[in-house]
Order: structure tokens, then C-alpha cells, then sequence
């Protein structure tokens, strides 16, 4: 595998693990509607894995989102405003995402540090709660991380399309 490959791979590890546990998700509420409304028997402990696996998805995806520029974003007002303007706020903005980040960050780990204190576990399943959130801390140092990606890569195009414009004028004088 090519040191290129290799980079990609981890840099959507985080893809790579939501993708599989919303699979798991979605075979595992379809079989609870058949279990259910077909074969009229329940699966007890189909709410414990759906929670399990949403919090995964929720938090693992938003890295992604992070990285791919996917969250919704009000710009109407920032364009308003004089280009120096607009990238003293969008500076101002991403050390906002990342604080935000790095305090959910804490309290999170405390949470699940609490949890696996307290050996808490679901009713049926019996899976520690600390294995359920233990992804959020994980999951918010990967935003930030994703987030600084993203960004990087955003001003390294831009940076290329302005070099793009000033050749084109230069040939074109």
C-alpha cells in the first residue's frame, strides 16, 4: 500500500467505522420490525444496540462533516461584510469550533471516566456505558482535528485558485 493510500485510509477511519455501525444499525431495526410486527416477538435488547450505535454514528460523522465542509453554515450576514472582515470572522469562528470542541472534549472523558468508575451497564445487554460514550472524547479531538484538516484544505485551494487567476491575467496582458 502506497504512503498516499495508506493516508487516506486513516484520515477516513472515522468513515470506515461509521459506515459499518450504521449498517448494524439498520439491519438491526429492520429485524426488529420483522421480529415484531411479523413473528409478533420483540427483541428486548434492540433500544440498547440502536442507542449504542447512534451515539457512534452522531459523533464519528460529524468529524467527517468537519473535514468535508458538511455542516450547515449561515453565511448571508459574514458576506456582508468587507473581505478582511470576513476572515478575521472566519478565524474567529474556527477558535470558537475547536474551544467548543476541546471543552466537550473534557467533559466528556470525565463522563465516561465516571462511567467506567461506576461499572454501570445496560439493562439487558449488560454493555458498559463507558464503551456506549467512551467514542465522544474520541470522537471531539477527531473534530478538531478534522476541522483544522478541513480548513487547511480549504485555504490551500483557495491559494491555488488565486494563483490560477493571477496567471490567467498575467497572460492575458
Amino acid at each position: 500500500m502506497s504512503g498516499r493510500k495508506f493516508r487516506k485510509m486513516l484520515m477516513n477511519w472515522d468513515l470506515l467505522v461509521c459506515d459499518t455501525v450504521l449498517g448494524i444499525l439498520v439491519l438491526v431495526t429492520f429485524s426488529g420490525v420483522i421480529f415484531r410486527y411479523v413473528l409478533n416477538r420483540p427483541l428486548e435488547w434492540l433500544e440498547e444496540v440502536q442507542m449504542m450505535a447512534i451515539v457512534w454514528v452522531v459523533f464519528l460523522g460529524a468529524g467527517a462533516a468537519f473535514r468535508e465542509g458538511g455542516h450547515v453554515a449561515v453565511e448571508i450576514l459574514v458576506e456582508m461584510f468587507p473581505q478582511k472582515v470576513q476572515k478575521i470572522l472566519h478565524i474567529l469562528v474556527s477558535v470558537l469550533i475547536v474551544t467548543v470542541l476541546a471543552f466537550l472534549t473534557v467533559l466528556s472523558a470525565r463522563y465516561a471516566g465516571i462511567s467506567l468508575a461506576s461499572g454501570r451497564r445496560t439493562g439487558i445487554l449488560r454493555i458498559p456505558y463507558y464503551q456506549i460514550y467512551g467514542i465522544i472524547p474520541i470522537a471531539c479531538v477527531w473534530m478538531m482535528v478534522s476541522h483544522i484538516y478541513g480548513e487547511y484544505r480549504a485555504g490551500h485551494k483557495e491559494d491555488k485558485s488565486q494563483d490560477a487567476a493571477r496567471t490567467v491575467t498575467e497572460e492575458e496582458l
